[in-house]
């Protein structure tokens, strides 16, 4: 909808100093503003996760939803409720992208999930649900953020990058298993 609505074009947030656009899209773009977010947004969904009911639900749909469904769990409000807060962050993260482009871009974050899924896989999160952590989360977003830096500072071409963090994924899901096979 986005790419008809904008006709595949880019939208800018303007250029004249003085509109709330601009402004918008300095002030979010700062790297302290970046990083109290990802700070609040990491604490949030860390007492959420680890300290709430609702927490304690999404994991067990996520370690075994069958499972969950015999204990009784709500299931399609969990889901729903990991849904639209999934869609919120998404929406956030459109947010500070846009302010940190300055401009609105249909195109702009495709083969993004990739990027998420090397993350979360490096971090230690099971891909067969159930397991992970924030902290081991954020370590693999830190991890694959120097990755892709170097990557893209070595100027090495878009599509070898996509086959590395490709097989990243690949040797993390790799060593998951030999570990679940092992224990």
């Amino acid at each position: 909808m986005a790419k008809l609505w904008s006709q595949n074009n880019r939208i800018g947030l303007g250029v004249d100093h003085d509109t709330a656009a601009y402004q918008f899209g300095i002030w979010f773009s700062s790297k302290p503003v970046m990083i109290g977010v990802l700070a609040a947004v990491i604490v949030i969904f860390l007492i959420l996760l680890r300290y709430t009911v609702f927490g304690r639900y999404v994991r067990a749909v996520g370690d075994n939803e069958q499972a969950a469904r015999y204990a009784g769990l709500p299931l399609v409000r969990v889901k729903l409720a990991v849904y639209t807060l999934s869609g919120m962050m998404a929406g956030l993260g459109g947010m500070l992208l846009c302010a940190r482009t300055r401009n609105g871009d249909a195109n702009l974050g495709i083969a993004y999930e990739l990027d998420a899924i090397a993350m979360v896989v490096i971090g230690g999160t099971s891909l067969a649900g159930g397991k992970g952590s924030i902290g081991g989360t954020v370590i693999g977003a830190l991890i694959m953020g120097a990755v892709i830096n170097v990557l893209g500072l070595k100027n090495v071409d878009s599509n070898v990058q996509f086959i590395l963090k490709a097989l990243i994924i690949v040797l993390a899901v790799a060593l998951q298993t030999r570990r679940a096979r092992s224990t």
